[in-house]
């Protein structure tokens, strides 16, 4: 009886993911985002350059392994995915000199110099995105337009001559949390306008990103003002529904929800947890709801019609889903409707990651920073969102590989420098003597 019920769960699953995908192509969109860009798709490139965390949410040191994540070679196999644009997300503030002026480590410079002259010879561009701590109980610091106000400065005059491959992100999903959102909406609003001009004062060429309070919330960003620059580009990120894209996730509250299908199918859901929190019991209890097309794509055709009202252009450049828990063919599934239904709307689209969890690699084992180019690529997934699937091309090493490799080097340079300058040190002191 229970294979029986099992069989009859999984027919049932695939029977209304078809109906759902057949659906979806004889829906149309009654709008597109009229202002078009250079680049319509691409991936983060996290961790590299964000800071890790302790539990208590202090800023843990960053390894030199870390550091050494993405070399040219990375952009390249990045470039030859068909990626058009690339996001870096950037701790400005934990790896600066902190209160009063935030001054820039030298070596965050090294890396985005690097980072923009291998997007200028590729002719990929690249998103500059101040990042932040977003763990689930963080805050936006109180502080953060004197952070940002000292810290955009330094970025726009380091690259303001950059040429046109370098965009500017002004803050990653600020979230003030002070109870009173609207407040928090008003708040953010007054302090990015702010920023945006202490940008222009400096650099007024380079394209600038604009988003929401509330996690860069699609729905916070229709009460943005209109900061009367044609040169900025709306941003929103979109994990929804939550319940399916961060089940299991140990960073969230929903680490307790397991075998959440996509889309809804009754049969499969999973019991609702005793130890969840109220409000994601409540999640569970709306998705049949939240998970339908209607009410997924609503908020997207919202932002379209605000983006042609100021004469912008429209970017989501966080989705995803984390494959630990989600099912595989389920997950390509929901990337596939996704890409369609931001390609059909003229939305550029920037998934969250490349190799991370919420990746491009297969990733069974999380071991996904051991993950080879282009052997443990998802084929599936990288077409579902549209992206070239790479040919039998020379063996890449992984990220961690490659990082042990340079730190040899750098050791085995730095141990020669060590020796020519007691060398030289000796050599200075024969000539004294002399």
């Amino acid at each position: 009886m229970k294979k029986i019920f099992i069989t009859l769960a999984v027919i049932l699953g695939i029977f209304t993911a078809d109906s759902f995908a057949a659906a979806s192509k004889t829906s149309g969109t009654s709008q597109q985002v009229k202002k078009t860009m250079p680049f319509t798709k691409g991936l983060n490139l996290a961790v590299w350059l964000e800071a890790n965390y302790t539990p208590d949410g202090k800023v843990a040191a960053l390894s030199d392994s870390n550091r050494l994540r993405f070399g040219k070679q990375d952009f390249e196999d990045i470039k030859s995915l068909g990626v058009e644009i690339v996001r870096i997300p950037v701790h400005f503030q934990a790896f600066s000199s902190g209160s009063p002026d935030y001054i820039v480590n030298d070596w965050i410079w090294d890396a985005l110099d690097k980072a923009v002259e291998w997007c200028t010879e590729l002719k990929m561009y690249m998103i500059i995105d101040y990042h932040n701590n977003c763990q689930g109980s963080s805050k936006t610091s109180p502080d953060i337009e004197k952070i940002l106000l000292k810290i955009w400065p330094q970025v726009a005059q380091r690259y303001k001559d950059s040429g046109e491959y370098v965009l500017y992100e002004i803050h990653n999903e600020p979230h003030m949390r002070s109870g009173n959102i609207e407040n928090d909406v008003a708040k953010w609003a007054k302090i990015q306008g702010n920023v945006l001009k202490a940008i222009r004062e400096t650099d007024k060429t380079h394209t600038v990103i604009v988003g929401a309070e509330n996690w860069n919330s699609v729905t916070e960003l229709l009460k943005l003002p209109d900061y009367k620059d044609q040169n900025i580009i709306y941003n929103f990120h979109d994990y929804s529904p939550m319940l399916f894209t961060h089940q299991g996730t140990v960073w969230t509250d929903y680490k307790c929800v397991k075998g959440v299908p996509f889309p809804y199918v009754k049969e499969k859901m999973p019991e609702i947890p005793e130890e969840a929190p109220d409000w994601v019991k409540q999640e569970i209890k709306n998705y049949p709801e939240d998970s339908k097309e209607v009410n997924l794509v609503k908020p997207l055709d919202e932002a379209v019609k605000l983006a042609n009202k100021r004469g912008v252009a429209l970017m989501c450049n966080e989705w995803g889903v984390s494959q630990t828990y989600a099912d595989k063919n389920e997950r390509t599934s929901w990337y596939k409707l996704k890409a369609k239904w931001m390609d059909e709307r003229n939305i550029i689209r920037v998934s969250w990651g490349y190799r991370e969890p919420i990746g491009i690699f297969n990733n069974s084992s999380l071991k996904q920073y051991e993950a080879r180019f282009p052997e443990d690529l998802n084929k599936d997934l990288l077409e579902a969102m549209g992206f070239n699937l790479p040919g039998k091309t020379a063996h890449h090493p992984s990220w961690i590989d490659s990082a042990k490799k340079k730190m040899i080097l750098q050791s085995i340079k730095a141990d020669l420098q060590k020796i020519f300058c007691a060398i030289t040190a000796g050599w200075k002191m024969t000539v004294i003597q002399n």
